[in-house]
């Protein structure tokens, strides 16, 4: 079975995090502190020379990971440790449209991912290639809804059957001090445009109180990327110390 079905069956709150693949100043064996702290699905970036969602803790890492040239080659590696357990998380592939798809599936890099988000993946000629590879290797489709929910992102989000995650914030990716309250309305809107997948809030989300926030909004889970990534960059005690306190308080 798909392991995101299974996480996305689960009853508890769900945690995603963002986890970059080819920076060399973030190892593979960083792996194990997120499987340690309870992480549900791991969001494995790739990098892009344009990452225009993302900020400045994200871009700087995509830009290392770029510089190493070693991203395809390196991403089964995090999914080999991942997978080890078997009530380990989820894998996903978080990449922009330009990112060498092809390239991934010849090389068989995605072999053991659970879900695709491709940010930007309707301006693709191939679309309708590639998420049919997607669906043939059942590796789920997740979509990224904007902040101001514009109608065609929620008509291209129906067939999706990952989750959705919506964005909480404007802007770029990176912390932010509040969780705006309005994203309990977005949550509302969403569910009843008929929209069933999970919805998981991202963008900004980096304290374990914005998380428990999120959840209080009707949210199903949380995406948190570039606090990981800064976390990470001081430390596997400070990775551990962060993850560990979100999880705790997801949890209740």
């Amino acid at each position: 079975m798909n392991r995101l079905d299974e996480k996305l069956a689960g009853r508890r709150p769900l945690l995603t995090c963002y986890l970059p693949v080819g920076d060399p100043l973030i190892p593979v064996e960083v792996t194990q502190v997120y499987i340690d702290c309870g992480v549900d699905i791991l969001e494995l970036g790739m990098p892009s020379p344009a990452p225009y969602l993302d900020g400045e803790d994200v871009s700087a890492s995509m830009a290392r990971a770029i510089d190493a040239g070693n991203a395809i080659t390196a991403l089964p590696g995090f999914v080999a440790l991942a997978k080890v357990s078997p009530d380990g998380p989820a894998c996903i592939s978080m990449c922009y449209a330009d990112f060498d798809a092809d390239a991934a599936l010849a090389a068989d890099a995605y072999d053991g991912i659970d879900g695709l988000l491709m940010l930007g993946l309707d301006s693709r000629p191939d679309r309708a290639e590639l998420e049919a590879a997607m669906r043939v290797r059942e590796i789920r489709l997740i979509r990224l809804v904007s902040t101001d929910l514009p109608p065609a992102e929620l008509i291209a989000a129906r067939p999706g059957d990952g989750y959705l995650m919506l964005q909480a914030a404007g802007g770029v990716t990176g912390p932010r001090d509040t969780l705006a309250p309005d994203n309990r309305a977005k949550i509302e809107r969403i569910r009843a445009s008929g929209l069933a997948q999970p919805i998981l809030l991202g963008f900004g989300i980096s304290t374990a109180e914005q998380s428990a926030e999120a959840i209080g909004m009707g949210a199903d889970g949380v995406v948190i990327g570039s606090m990981c990534v800064r976390k990470a960059l001081e430390g596997t005690d400070a990775l551990r110390a962060f993850l560990s306190s979100i999880r705790k308080r997801l949890d209740g």
